[in-house]
């Protein structure tokens, strides 16, 4: 029973990282991408005359591509950004101004630029705040299983380490929730954030039971 306990805890905090991989727009560092978005008109795909022009902004703001035109592709309109462009890692903005006839519409939308089309990927320094507080909380809750699998003892030290543990997780969590992961803030990272919460949540819980209830 303990052992399955064990191999559950542990797949489950090894493949946290890799429910990551996202629906977002994504593209790898300095890679030409075909940025393709719709266009409608009271509902309806815009017309054969509809023009579009796109503007790019970089992580810090800079600007790469000005109102340039976009090509019709009849159901969406695309526009080719070119690698050399594409040399920052992070959450790039972009601006699109639409006219279909008397009709017209702005929107605001980004893609992300990454290291290997993850978005956990933004090529930054590994060791950064958020990933070594990440690192510490899988430590320390795979060392309290290890504790508590070694030494038959549910109320030792190796169940107060994985509860630390666990907390710490919700609370980078909520972290990636409030502020993104590597200054990247999408809907993956949220539902990370989310995992994070519900898995440390769950390590807690199971935490109390074996504590009270003597599982092993």
């Amino acid at each position: 029973m303990k052992m399955k306990i064990i191999i559950m805890a542990i797949f489950l905090i090894m493949i946290l990282p890799m429910v990551i991989a996202t629906e977002d727009d994504i593209t790898q560092l300095s890679e030409t991408y075909n940025y393709k978005f719709p266009c409608y008109n009271n509902g309806t795909f815009c017309g054969s005359s509809a023009t579009c022009n796109i503007t790019v902004l970089d992580p810090t703001m800079q600007v790469l591509i000005n109102g340039q035109d976009a090509t019709n592709q009849g159901n969406y309109f695309n526009y080719t950004i070119q690698g050399s462009l594409l040399n920052n890692p992070g959450k790039h903005n972009v601006m699109l101004e639409c006219t279909d006839g008397p009709a017209s519409n702005t929107n605001n939308d980004y893609f992300l630029v990454t290291q290997s089309n993850f978005v956990y990927d933004t090529g930054l320094s590994f060791l950064t705040t958020q990933r070594m507080i990440l690192l510490i909380s899988v430590l320390m809750i795979i060392g309290g299983f290890v504790y508590i699998f070694n030494y038959d003892d549910s109320n030792s030290i190796g169940s107060i380490l994985a509860s630390l543990g666990s907390m710490l997780m919700m609370v980078q969590g909520v972290d990636f929730i409030r502020n993104g992961f590597d200054n990247v803030i999408s809907s993956s990272t949220s539902a990370l954030g989310m995992i994070m919460i519900l898995l440390g949540g769950l390590i807690l819980i199971l935490m109390s039971y074996m504590k009270y209830k003597d599982i092993f």
